[in-house]
């Protein structure tokens, strides 16, 4: 079942599983990676299970792909220095479960496109604007 904020899967075993995007983008923090990382495994292996004419699929690829979008817009946001910012992108956009999310998507050429972008940019909501044609580029597809 699909609900406009949530993505809720059920399991054979009866369990559900509840992302809410909300909670998961309000702190980007390190600790929490491991816990983050489990729960998208889980999705991915529900999109995994589902036809892709079955409505269900685009609708839960995008809530996944909203979730890298919104991680994004964190560490965009952040205080941190512009390559301390493409540091966390590129572990963001680099780990394995971000990978199989994007796995039909050709990141390599936007990461480096991102990093001369950045480095050229002197204001940063440039980036916020280089990422959402990113993302809207991917979810028109």
């Amino acid at each position: 079942m699909y609900y406009c904020n949530q993505v809720v899967l059920s399991n054979e075993s009866g369990y559900y599983y509840r992302a809410n995007p909300k909670s998961i983008t309000r702190g980007y923090k390190e600790e929490q990676s491991q816990k983050t990382e489990r729960m998208y495994r889980e999705l991915i292996k529900y999109v995994k299970t589902l036809q892709i004419n079955d409505p269900n699929f685009y609708r839960v690829k995008r809530c996944l792909v909203a979730k890298i979008r919104n991680l994004l817009f964190m560490i965009v946001r952040s205080n941190l220095s512009i390559s301390a910012k493409i540091q966390k992108m590129d572990l963001l956009l680099s780990s394995s479960w971000c990978r199989e999310i994007l796995e039909d998507f050709d990141i390599s050429k936007y990461r480096l496109s991102l990093k001369i972008t950045t480095y050229c940019m002197i204001h940063r909501w440039y980036i916020l604007l280089y990422i959402i044609l990113f993302i809207k580029e991917f979810m028109t597809k």
